[in-house]
């Protein structure tokens, strides 16, 4: 008859066998092959790899020029690109350099990426790509997506030596969970490419007051993505060829001062991840003016945020950790299991149909000075192929 004792089981105590007692672990000769050949671990993230590289540099570009380029197939899966704008050679003259509002994001107009199949994944203005930046939940949290804080940002050259002269860098996010890869777009086909199209901003746009010889802007894109994995080239990200995308739009009615009307907000269909407002009034300023004493987010006829402002800016900077910009005001539905986007199972994305109707509303919206004012929109829409995530791993 085998013993009982639990000893009699566990294998002698070797150099390649763990041993508690005296804090040893198991391990196995160096190969060139990781131990355990997979098993429970094998997975595309597990085999896989986070790769960047330059995908187009196009140095030059005038104010209001158009930048359109095919982007190079990578060994893989693209997770995002990295949009960098450098403006050099401006030189001062005798102007007291000054500039917009939005500037330094105005430097881009408008941005468009469309997918190897020519549907577009990604398209807003360059303000809205900042925003996109900092409250997608798809660069970061906390804080840590503030791109003025990234190491190679310099702020725009202005005053009375300024030269209008500036760096930034802002993310295009394709990938909605980096833990599997969920939503990277494959872009490995040389036939079938991804295509970038940015038209810049005119330096009207750009300056209150320009220097005397504008600076040009080069245009550097990097892309982030997943290698195929050598050991099995069939693996692929969950439900591959489901997508995240990002759209503008704006309110379908303007918000006139003091005015008792809901404001019916457009890009449904899909599940939407997160919902950006952006309230510009009428010389295009933007504006906190419309926000009074309630908020309130309707769907179909319901009530499901209805709320203080005050409120909802606070929820916003505890969900993201940044200082709201005026006119800004974002409904996140990726926080289901936690106070940071970060924290998210995607159990609560708001799933919507092409017959949904969402509003936002207030009992009575503020006075507004420059009358009526309206609501962009920038909304992000997951396009599952199979069960939303959460469900399918």
């Amino acid at each position: 008859m085998l013993s009982r004792n639990p000893l009699f089981f566990q294998p002698a105590t070797t150099l390649q066998n763990g041993n508690p007692s005296s804090q040893t672990v198991s391990r196995d000769p160096q190969t060139t092959t990781p131990a355990g050949g997979g098993g429970a671990l094998t997975s595309f993230v597990h085999e896989s790899r986070k790769c960047n590289q330059l995908a187009t540099s196009v140095p030059g570009n005038a104010f209001g020029g158009v930048v359109t380029k095919t982007l190079k197939p990578a060994a893989g899966y693209q997770r995002g690109l990295w949009i960098v704008l450098t403006a050099t050679g401006g030189v001062n003259g005798t102007n007291t350099v000054a500039i917009k509002a939005d500037a330094p994001w105005v430097a881009i107009q408008t941005i468009q990426v469309k997918d190897a199949f020519g549907t577009p994944v990604y398209q807003c203005d360059g303000f809205g790509m900042f925003l996109i930046h900092v409250y997608s939940g798809q660069v970061g949290g906390a804080g840590l997506q503030d791109p003025t804080k990234d190491p190679n940002y310099v702020a725009t050259s202005v005053g009375t030596t300024g030269t209008g002269n500036f760096t930034y860098c802002l993310f295009v996010p394709f990938e909605l969970d980096p833990d599997t890869g969920y939503c990277s777009l494959p872009s490995m086909n040389t036939a079938a490419s991804m295509t970038l199209a940015i038209t810049l901003g005119t330096s009207a746009q750009f300056y209150s007051v320009a220097p005397g010889t504008l600076p040009l802007i080069q245009v550097d894109v990097y892309q982030e993505f997943w290698a195929v994995p050598i050991s099995d080239p069939a693996l692929a990200p969950p439900d591959d060829g489901s997508s995240h995308q990002w759209t503008q739009s704006q309110g379908q009615v303007g918000i006139a001062s003091g005015a008792n009307n809901r404001v019916q907000l457009p890009d449904v269909g899909s599940y939407i991840t997160s919902l950006i407002i952006l309230m510009r009034d009428s010389t295009n300023a933007r504006t906190d003016q419309p926000f009074n004493t309630d908020l309130e987010l309707w769907v179909d006829g319901v009530p499901v945020k209805i709320e203080s402002p005050n409120l909802a800016f606070a929820r916003m900077y505890r969900l993201f950790g940044y200082t709201r910009p005026t006119g800004v005001l974002v409904y996140s539905f990726r926080h289901s299991t936690g106070l940071f986007v970060s924290e998210d199972n995607l159990e609560q994305l708001l799933a919507t149909t092409p017959g949904t109707l969402v509003e936002l509303f207030s009992g009575a919206w503020g006075t507004i000075t420059n009358s009526p004012a309206t609501a962009f929109t920038y909304t992000g829409k997951l396009f599952p192929i199979g069960a939303v995530a959460e469900h399918g791993f």
